[in-house]
């Protein structure tokens, strides 16, 4: 019950957005730097005069504190506001110098801590103007003191405390300088980090030839499939898919050609393939395509619109346009059934397209005994005409 009041009053205070959160909590830190110096002056001088001067001070920073908490000063360039608040904090540690007497002194210390907060979000420039500002605000209020009151104040106070900031807000603000320069370097090493980890998880998980994810990738994504699958999750299906010929073409043009012949493959698998797809480079000139949520049916279908764009592209290289087809084996997930035995399915049916002619796609039996007594439907083309050469590309169905 308390944790809860606690985290109502806190959620009240600082909201639940990260960013703001982490601004007002700073807020919060000077105004209990504010109202603990309230508390000392109040020992030393009327607490009419506190009061006053502190309710000027709440007002100041709950106008503050109303900017950041309704993100109003989101729009700002240092949605802190921390400029702002050092120029306020200078004015109302000058007026509280001016109303303590002779405990004076002590009113200045916060002039350090003000600084200090500037040290993550203000330029050094604008650093050491504030720090002059600072200075400039003491002497004044000093020269008004006397002036106004002529004889009640001790010279020697004020030249000595105005001698101490001239030395001490100087290396505050150095110091505050180069603590926010550390704190920039540091985000910057972060950031540089998690990009050099990006890279090397694209490293560990992709292809450098084909830019496709490799088989380890692919071996991780089948794995939460089939455990998606187990508890009761649509269906996918793989296929294995083979160029054909492939030797050929690296007899012919030289493993550059080759290379250019995985690109352009990898490129028409990429553009067929669907977003939630996985194209993946098996090994040498076999991938691997993963299908979420998709039967046999609908992945013969997805199959044979990749075979016929492999087989109407072609690739450029040293100004011959090389032209290959693809196999490959399509296998449903079937249910009690382990990835590996999916994939080993998928592979005897693509040892059959390649066995039976290649440039076509068939489709695995479920079980061993299915295949093995098989009845391969008759070949025909997506048309049901031969295609010019004789040929007429299949897709083959195993008895199931």
């Amino acid at each position: 019950m308390l944790s809860s009041f606690l985290r109502a009053i806190a959620t009240a205070l600082w909201t639940d957005d990260r960013k703001i959160r982490i601004r007002l909590q700073h807020w919060s830190l000077t105004a209990l730097i504010y109202i603990g110096g309230a508390g000392v002056m109040s020992l030393l001088i009327d607490g009419r005069v506190v009061a006053l001067w502190l309710a000027f001070v709440l007002a100041g920073i709950g106008s503050f504190h109303a900017a950041m908490r309704t993100g109003w000063s989101s729009r700002l360039a240092d949605p802190s506001m921390s400029q702002q608040q050092i120029v306020f904090g200078t004015f109302a540690v000058m007026s509280g110098y001016a109303v303590t007497g002779e405990a004076r002194s002590c009113v200045l210390f916060p002039l350090i801590v003000i600084l200090a907060f500037g040290a993550f979000s203000v330029p050094w420039r604008r650093m050491a103007e504030l720090t002059m500002f600072m200075l400039l605000a003491l002497a004044c209020t000093m020269l008004a003191m006397h002036i106004l009151q002529p004889g009640r104040h001790s010279t020697v106070v004020d030249v000595s405390n105005f001698l101490i900031c001239g030395m001490v807000l100087p290396v505050t603000s150095t110091v505050a300088v180069l603590l926010g320069r550390l704190r920039e370097r540091l985000q910057q090493q972060r950031t540089e980090l998690r990009v050099a980890l990006a890279r090397i998880q694209d490293l560990a998980t992709r292809d450098d030839l084909t830019g496709l994810v490799n088989r380890r990738h692919a071996q991780e994504r089948l794995d939460l499939e089939g455990q998606r699958h187990a508890r009761g999750g649509p269906p996918f299906a793989i296929a294995l898919i083979d160029i054909d010929h492939f030797k050929a073409v690296n007899d012919a043009h030289g493993h550059a050609g080759g290379d250019a012949v995985l690109r352009r493959f990898a490129e028409e698998a990429s553009s067929c393939a669907r977003e939630i797809d996985l194209v993946a480079r098996w090994g040498g000139e076999e991938f691997l395509l993963l299908m979420p949520h998709t039967p046999e049916a609908a992945a013969l279908a997805a199959m044979e619109r990749l075979r016929l764009h492999v087989e109407q592209a072609h690739a450029d290289y040293d100004g011959a346009a090389l032209r290959v087809t693809c196999s490959a084996g399509v296998a449903e997930h079937c249910a009690g059934q382990t990835i590996t035995q999916a994939l080993l399915r998928a592979d005897r049916a693509l040892y059959r397209a390649k066995a039976e002619g290649r440039n076509r796609i068939v489709l695995a039996a479920r079980d061993r005994a299915h295949e093995e007594g098989r009845i391969a439907a008759e070949p025909h083309s997506a048309g049901g005409a031969p295609r010019p050469g004789g040929y007429s590309p299949t897709i083959a169905y195993a008895d199931r």
